[in-house]
């Protein structure tokens, strides 16, 4: 073979890698996608199970009591449905943050508070915990989003982290939040996995949810009142 020929060969070789690299690169994103929406819907049906024994009520976001300064906090209610499984279920395979060695694992997800409009009720020290959403209370299920993905850095001085258990980046009040920490929308390409009150999973782009609203105070998907 001449030296151009061997050139030639070269050049093909590596326009070729290049391509089989892309093509494998975008398979195993779908697979992530694939996983991380398979633990949305596995989320969905722990919730609907707790629903159950608690006459249709939802868990509320997070709470924390005024005296005792305790902490209760929406993941802790599910785990009993998850079991063993929780720590798997609650972390997205595309949230590089979440897979960072800790001494506690670390969730990929959060619940819809939106500033208290959406189906997370949270409380800070407060007497009372928060009222529970009831599912009968949300014109529609189908179209409300009750958790999505929230990718937090891990907290180095001041700071909060994702740590399963913990208030921090338990909930979620805008899709511009979501964008903005952790991993965003290098997540799934600046799409999101979104579960739905009726347990159903979408993937969409921020902008798609917030109907009349902007990422800053969305409406929309991110409230459950069926008129926005």
């Amino acid at each position: 073979m001449t030296l151009i020929e061997i050139l030639s060969v070269i050049a093909i070789v590596a326009v070729l890698s290049g391509i089989l690299l892309a093509v494998i690169g975008g398979a195993r994103e779908k697979a992530r996608l694939a996983k991380c929406s398979s633990n949305l819907r596995q989320l969905g049906v722990a919730v609907q199970l707790y629903t159950s024994d608690h006459q249709l009520a939802l868990p509320f976001g997070y709470w924390i009591a005024q005296n005792s300064g305790d902490a209760q906090v929406w993941d802790q209610f599910v785990e009993p449905y998850l079991g063993e499984g929780l720590t798997e279920v609650l972390r997205c395979p595309s949230d590089y943050f979440a897979e960072e060695d800790s001494d506690f694992p670390r969730r990929s997800y959060a619940m819809v508070r939106n500033h208290q409009g959406g189906v997370a009720k949270t409380g800070y020290m407060t007497k009372n915990s928060p009222d529970a959403l009831r599912l009968l209370s949300i014109g529609n299920p189908a179209d409300t989003i009750m958790f999505t993905e929230y990718s937090c850095a891990k907290a180095s001085g001041q700071g909060s982290d994702n740590v399963i258990g913990e208030i921090a980046c338990s909930v979620v009040d805008t899709p511009l939040k979501q964008m903005q920490s952790g991993n965003g929308t290098q997540l799934h390409d600046g799409l999101f996995n979104y579960l739905f009150v009726d347990g159903h999973v979408e993937c969409r782009s921020p902008e798609d949810t917030i109907g009349t609203g902007t990422l800053e105070a969305p409406l929309g998907m991110w409230t459950y009142a069926s008129d926005d």
